[in-house]
């Protein structure tokens, strides 16, 4: 579920260490044997479950009753900067062409949906704790305005437009970048979730047990999407 990198060498360190094993699966779908964990937890991973009903009832079968679910996912796209400040946001704002739409990395954006989801899994004593911390995402404005040009978002929008057209558009996308640039760096403010729930039973349930709770801030640093 993590996104993580490793080596293979690191790997085999990390499965001889104390009992531990490191495997890359599909969370969604890995046969895990039921009640073998005690804890479950993703930092912005869960948004990307193609079936995400299937793979939380998944994880709850690898939980033992009682167990918890700890994740972090984004709230609206509208709430972070970060992913509307590129060329494809600044290229709908010059009527370049049209905003896109906000995507799976905001699936989870609607506390009710993720209510139901996780109650219909067997969680309960789900709660939702605001989490936000402004990130650091590059070392000034010419930093993250390179690697913007070069993702493959920024490609494309530029591929279709005439010269003038592209430099008013990389403009467009510098001005925008300069409104939270500092000494220290280019940084924009977060908004995220952190979920959590308890392993309770399995199957859905009548009513879905879920409450927000107190803002909670959570550091992340990152770089900006198109």
């Amino acid at each position: 579920m993590a996104f993580v990198a490793v080596n293979a060498e690191q790997a085999e360190d990390w499965n001889g260490a104390s009992g531990r094993e490191f495997i890359e699966q599909r969370a969604q779908v890995h046969p895990f044997q039921g009640g073998s964990f005690d804890v479950v937890v993703s930092n912005f991973g869960v948004m990307f479950f193609e079936d995400p009903a299937a793979a939380f009832a998944n994880l709850r079968k690898a939980l033992r009753r009682g167990g918890r679910l700890a994740f972090v996912c984004w709230r609206t796209r509208d709430e972070n900067p970060l992913f509307t400040i590129g060329f494809a946001g600044a290229a709908a704002v010059l009527g370049f062409r049209e905003m896109p739409g906000p995507g799976a990395a905001f699936s989870l954006a609607d506390t009710g949906r993720v209510g139901a989801l996780l109650s219909g899994a067997g969680f309960g004593g789900i709660e939702f704790a605001k989490a936000g911390e402004p990130m650091l995402i590059g070392r000034d404005v010419d930093d993250v305005l390179e690697y913007e040009r070069a993702s493959p978002t920024a490609a494309e929008v530029l591929a279709g437009l005439s010269p003038a057209q592209a430099a008013e558009l990389t403009g467009q996308v510098r001005d925008r970048l300069v409104a939270y640039a500092s000494p220290d760096g280019v940084t924009m403010p977060a908004a995220a979730w952190l979920v959590t729930a308890q392993a309770v039973g399995t199957g859905p349930f009548a009513e879905p047990c879920f409450r927000r709770s107190a803002e909670t801030p959570a550091a992340h640093r990152s770089r900006p999407g198109s």
